[in-house]
């Protein structure tokens, strides 16, 4: 089982910081991970920051699969849903997740 959630936040660290904050919370709580792409106990993200853009080896942001994720898109689509409206060719569908979807 699996629970998903997505917090919005206000904050004056750079996105690299708030990165190194989320994987400290996943330290302090004793994360497990046993295979790479695999189920862990906690996996905390950055999703978004702001209108910004981050391409490094260790940051992309947006991050580059949440748009495919069902999981992550009906949780931001109550946070955030003026992101259903981006034009075309853009981020689509964050409001046409079905719930039985994020549920299974």
């Amino acid at each position: 089982d699996f629970l998903n959630a997505v917090l919005s936040i206000e904050t004056e660290a750079s996105p690299h910081e708030v990165l190194a904050i989320a994987q400290s919370l996943e330290v302090q709580a004793r994360r497990e991970r046993k295979e790479h792409w695999g189920p862990r106990t906690l996996d905390v993200d950055l999703l978004l920051y702001g209108d910004e853009t981050v391409s490094t080896p260790d940051l992309e942001v947006p991050h580059p699969r949440m748009w495919e994720r069902a999981f992550v898109l009906a949780p931001l689509s109550e946070v955030a849903p003026e992101l259903a409206d981006v034009p075309a060719g853009g981020w689509t569908g964050v409001r046409r997740i079905p719930v039985a979807l994020v549920l299974k």
